[in-house]
């Protein structure tokens, strides 16, 4: 880049964390949109054998750097009365690139499936 031959493409930078809403090379995103797939996609990005992303989550990152797979923690057991409301808590699970969802499956009755954050 210094001989001024090369001109960079598909590059974004967060314009909400750098505080800078301008530049000569890229395009500002907001933090929001760096932390959408389709910004991404939509430049070309490969997110089948190079890149990675949580959605909504993280920025791109190489997937050679997601190193571990996620640690779920649904917190201690529980023993309820039917007919009583029962929150569940997954926030102690853990992944080195964070948790993008939690999804349970009940088995207890017939399959039951619940999804949320």
């Amino acid at each position: 880049m210094g001989d001024g031959l090369v001109t960079p493409t598909h590059c974004f930078w967060d314009t909400q964390a750098s505080g800078q809403p301008s530049g000569s090379y890229g395009t500002g995103k907001t933090t929001a949109q760096m932390k959408t797939r389709k910004t991404f996609t939509d430049a070309a990005w490969n997110f089948t054998t190079i890149w990675g992303i949580l959605e909504n989550v993280t920025y791109p990152f190489l997937q050679w750097q997601d190193t571990g797979p996620p640690v779920a923690d649904a917190g201690p057991d529980q023993a309820v009365d039917e007919d009583l409301m029962v929150t569940f808590n997954a926030s102690a699970s853990t992944d080195d690139f964070g948790v993008a969802d939690y999804a349970w499956n009940l088995t207890d009755g017939g399959p039951v499936q619940l999804k949320g954050r």
